[in-house]
């Protein structure tokens, strides 16, 4: 069954580019489709190259046809480099990492979106870049609903209603994104599912199943932050655990056209819409 998704920290975790390229041929022959690379960064951090960020985005589109660049943390933004960016048009763009930047308020912080932010994301989304919401704070994510007219996505996140945690949506923030048609990308760091960091196949098919049938087929897919957490489920490593995942949905009932949406297409038809 095909897998596609939203969030992967493949520039985080692999620094040369024989290892990323190693790493998505062989995510490929696990049946991936689409995968969305992430340049991560942290705040301040002094050796930020927007040049850097050009070459790797072109680096893997030129070597594979299932990467998909995007940034997480666009805490450097300023009006000198943004066309720059813009012009290497990542996919998405988050615009904070759990601590506020100088752009909005981030999820284990206080902020608002900063006049700033606003700027950037009426550029990003005229240049057809898609805002990510994951890392922002509440204030901040209501503050952007009330500020775009486009489908709201989260790339990778959990839910509130199973764990309270900063980075997890709410309820009422799914509704939201379900109500734009956007995208929902789900997470497997253990960190949003358990106080205890615990996390097994069986919990993440009945949350899926819940959101299903709760909010509908048409939102939910992967997000998984693989490369980007330092632990895993207890029986999801890699792009073959969700296969697994797949096949346990239809084991339990769940109808295929339903689970090909969430393992695939719901983010598919955003990529190629």
């Amino acid at each position: 069954m095909q897998i596609a998704d939203s969030h992967n920290d493949v520039f985080y975790k692999f620094k040369t580019y024989e290892n990323i390229k190693n790493y998505l041929i062989n995510v490929e022959k696990q049946g991936v489709v689409s995968l969305f690379c992430a340049y991560f960064s942290y705040n301040n951090q002094k050796d930020v190259s927007v040049r850097k960020i050009i070459n790797r985005f072109e680096f893997i589109r030129n070597i594979s046809d299932i990467a998909i660049p995007t940034i997480e943390n666009a805490w450097f933004l300023t009006p000198k480099n943004i066309d720059a960016i813009i012009e290497a048009h990542p996919f998405c763009v988050t615009l904070s990492h759990n601590v506020n930047t100088y752009l909005c308020g981030g999820a284990k912080d206080d902020g608002h979106f900063t006049e700033w932010g606003k700027k950037v994301v009426k550029e990003l989304e005229n240049a057809n870049i898609i805002i990510d919401t994951a890392h922002m704070n509440r204030k901040s994510f209501y503050e952007f609903v009330d500020m775009t007219t486009k489908p709201i996505f989260n790339s990778h996140t959990a839910f509130d209603t199973f764990c309270k945690h900063p980075r997890n949506l709410t309820d009422k923030q799914i509704e939201l994104i379900v109500q734009s048609k956007g995208y929902i990308g789900l997470a497997l760091f253990p960190e949003f599912w358990s106080t205890d960091n615990s996390l097994t196949s069986q919990e993440v098919i009945y949350a899926i199943k819940w959101f299903l049938e709760k909010f509908g087929e048409n939102t939910l897919g992967w997000g998984t932050d693989f490369n980007g957490i330092a632990y895993y489920p207890e029986d999801i490593k890699d792009y073959s655990g969700l296969s697994i995942v797949g096949d346990k949905l239809l084991q339990s009932g769940v109808s295929i056209d339903c689970v090909k949406n969430f393992m695939s297409n719901n983010l598919l038809k955003l990529v190629k819409p």
